[in-house]
């Protein structure tokens, strides 16, 4: 198991990659560091997360326009 900066990572092997179950404090700083792996990952639960995730970037990008 690794620790990394946001929790302990303990990934699964699935066909497409791999599957990471943990627990994060989520924050901007957090969306941030998903953001660097440029569409490589999805959350998949909780729901709730991942909306929030699509509207940190959808803030980015209004700011783009």
């Amino acid at each position: 198991m690794a620790k990394e900066r946001f929790g302990d990572i303990i990934p699964v092997s699935v066909d497409s990659g791999y599957i990471i179950n943990t627990t994060v404090r989520v924050s901007k700083t957090f969306f941030a560091w998903l953001s660097t792996f440029e569409g490589q990952v999805k959350i998949i639960e909780p729901k709730s997360i991942r909306q929030q995730f699509k509207e940190f970037i959808t803030g980015i990008l209004a700011k783009i326009e």
